[in-house]
Order: C-alpha cells, then structure tokens, then sequence
C-alpha cells in the first residue's frame, strides 16, 4: 500500500505536465480554426450573391470547418487543402486571406467563373505544392512572386486571359514537375531561366502569343516527357540542344514560324513518339535520322517548305500509325519501304508534288495529286477508303472491292484535328 502511495507521488509531476500542455495547447488549435474558419466565410461573402449559395455546408452552425465542402484538414484540425472545382464560383481573391492558413498544400479552384488578378500574396503560402486555377477569367500578369512557392510541384493556369510576359522567377521553382499556362495571352520570350527546372517533366506553353526564339537552355531538362509550344509566335532555328531530352514523348512545335532544318540530334529522341513541327518555315530535306526513333506512333510535318525525296529510312520506324507530309515541297516515290510500317493506318501526301505510287494502305488521303505507277510487290494491304483522289489507275491492279471511293469519316476529335491539318493561322 505503502509502495502504492510513493509510486502516485512520482507520477503526479508528469501527469501535471501533460495537463497543463494539453490545457495551454488547446487555447492555440482552436485559435488557428477559428482564424481559418473566418477566413473562408469572409472570402465566401465576397462572392456574387448567386455563389454564396453553392456552398450552404460553410457556415457557423457547422463547427467543424473540416467538414466544409470542398476542405480538408490535418491531423492537428488545419486547413491543407482547398478543392472546388466546376462549382460556379463568381468571385475574386481579393479576399481570400492568404496568411491565415499557413498549412495549405493543395489548392484547386478550376473550371469557376474567377476572375481579376492573381494576388502576388499567394507567395505567402510557402507549402503549396499543387495549384490548380484552370479556366477561368483570371487576367493580368502573372506575379513574379510566384517564384517564391519552393514546395510547388504542379501549377495549371491554363485557359484564362493572363497576358505579360513568363515570369523569371518561375525558374526559382526547383521542385516543379508540371507547368501548364497554355491557352492565354501571354507573350514575350519563354525565359531561359525555365531550363533550371530539373524535375519537370510536362511543359505546357503552347496557344499564346510568346515570341522569340526556343531557349538551348530548355535542353537541360533531361526529365521532360512532354513539350508542347504550339500556336505561338516563335521563331529562328530549333536548337539542337532539343536533342538532348532523351526522356521526351510528346514534341508538338506546331504553328510558329521557325525556320532551317530538322536537327540531326532529334535522332537522340529514342522515347519520343509524337512529333508535330506542322505550319512552320521549315525547309531542306526530310533528315534520315527518324527513321531511328522505333518508338515514333505518328510524325506531322506538314505545310513546311521541306524539299527533296522522302527517305527510305522512315521504313525502319515500325511502330508509325500516321504520316503526314502534306503541303510540302517533295517529290520522287513513296518509298517501297513503308510496306513495313505494318501499322499505319493513316498517310496524308496531299499538296505534294507527282509521285511514283508504290504502296497503300488502310486510309490514304492524297487529295490534289495525279498519281501513275502501279500497286506491284506492295505487300497484304488493302485500301478501305479514298478521299477525293484520282483512282483510276488502281482499278487495274487492285482487286475489285478492295477499293471504295467514299468521304472519310472523321470518327474523333484526334481525326478531325488531322482534317485541318495544313490549315495554318498564317501565310507560310
């Protein structure tokens, strides 16, 4: 019993301290709720009448803001993540005070009716590591404060009617794995400093108004799986430092205006599997070299100034599903070689010069030409549709029924993008 009594003694210090640490701590917890809490309903009251109503769960009757649509919190009762997506928000981030919630990792607001400025305070949320504002109507610049979010990994501003330039400072984000700020209206030059963004593997800058020439040092993100700067005002060479992303899936370089040749180091591009370089100044001859990339699914080069014969060598990238070469200035044969390229299923040669038919496969567009040769040693294919072409000369050859001159259905929104293809936003 005695021994009982001593052991109480002992304990009754600690379990005075844990009291008084649970006591004095719970003060704090319901301080920084309470700071959140307010936060999100003064930001809610700043919306447009019709909006406040979406969200019925943010109110005080509900004490637990963690339960709030759209909220999530931390084992502590922080707020870390703030998801509201195609809900109708009409509002601004004027009021959203960033400094309250110091704990804020994922912010997704895409798909609103948003709209002003981006407040250069976002700076303040220094664990962001995901921010979403897709389309909406945020306009402005983007703040170059924004290079101050170290943690971030993946920022979408895209489809919105953000102008200015690409800020520097986004260099300054090393952790970054995905930028996206297609579809504004952006221009300028694409800063060099983005070639310091080691993680990234998605860049997205494509359906601006960015100008200038592509930085060598965007060769240096040897991570990147996708680069997609389409629809822009870019120009000169492409640098041959583009050679180095041997990680790159996806090149789309579409619709600019840049000029001279191919590089020969894209033959170092062994991953890549999409190539656009459509609508550009290109010119000199088609480089042998991507008949190197075995893992190429489909290569679009067309309405350039490319000149000369289609190398042979295109044969050996088996796994190619569309070509299209239209609008160019080629001439010669159609190798016999892309009788190998037992998957494809989509060639388009239109607007070329006369060629020599050696071969044909499942869907030929070659609208404008007049072609002569015949269809000899082309291997167990068969023509299952014909657009707008002269045939006449097939009937001869091919088997009867083998050929059907019909309108080529445009089963997707992939296939209609390749309809237009050559339709380019300027003179070339």
């Amino acid at each position: 019993m005695a021994r009982n009594s001593d052991l109480e003694v002992l304990l009754f210090p600690v379990f005075l301290v844990l009291f008084f640490t649970i006591i004095s701590s719970k003060p704090y917890m319901v301080s920084a709720s309470i700071e959140e809490t307010n936060a999100l309903l003064s930001w809610k009251a700043s919306f447009a009448n019709q909006t406040q109503s979406l969200l019925p769960s943010w109110n005080l009757l509900s004490h637990n803001t963690c339960t709030w649509f759209g909220i999530s919190c931390n084992s502590a009762g922080s707020v870390i993540n703030i998801s509201i997506t195609s809900f109708g928000l009409n509002g601004t981030l004027h009021e959203f005070s960033f400094s309250s919630f110091p704990n804020l990792k994922y912010v997704n607001l895409s798909t609103n009716s948003l709209f002003g400025i981006i407040p250069s305070q976002i700076a303040i949320l220094s664990k962001l590591i995901y921010l979403d504002l897709s389309t909406n109507h945020f306009s402005g610049q983007i703040p170059p404060e924004i290079g101050l979010l170290t943690n971030l990994q993946v920022m979408y501003l895209v489809e919105n009617q953000l102008n200015g330039s690409i800020p520097l400072e986004i260099g300054h984000l090393k952790s970054l794995n995905d930028l996206a700020l297609y579809s504004n209206q952006l221009h300028g030059p694409i800063p060099a400093s983005l070639g310091n963004l080691n993680n990234l593997a998605y860049l997205y800058l494509f359906d601006n108004s960015l100008s200038g020439s592509i930085p060598r040092e965007l060769g240096n993100l040897i991570s990147l799986t996708d680069l997609e700067l389409s629809e822009n005002q870019l120009s000169g060479l492409i640098p041959e430092e583009l050679g180095n992303l041997i990680s790159l899936i996806g090149l789309f370089l579409g619709s600019n205006q840049f000029t001279g040749s191919i590089p020969t180091s894209f033959a170092n591009l062994i991953n890549l599997e999409y190539l656009s370089l459509t609508c550009n100044k290109l010119s000199s001859s088609i480089p042998q070299e991507i008949g190197n990339l075995m893992k190429l699914r489909w290569v679009r080069l067309s309405s350039n100034q490319f000149t000369g014969m289609i190398p042979y060598e295109i044969g050996k990238a088996t796994q190619l599903q569309y070509i299209n070469f239209s609008n160019n200035q080629l001439f010669g044969s159609i190798p016999s070689e892309f009788g190998l390229l037992t998957n494809l299923t989509r060639l388009d040669l239109s607007g070329l010069g006369f060629f020599t038919f050696y071969w044909l496969i499942l869907v030929v567009l070659l609208n404008g030409n007049r072609l002569t040769g015949d269809t000899s040693g082309l291997g167990p294919f068969e023509l299952e549709a014909l657009q707008d072409c002269e045939y006449k000369f097939m009937s001869k050859y091919v088997k009867v029924g083998s050929i059907k001159k019909e309108e080529v259905p445009v089963a997707d929104s992939e296939s209609a993008a390749e309809e237009n293809e050559g339709k380019c936003s300027y003179s070339v």
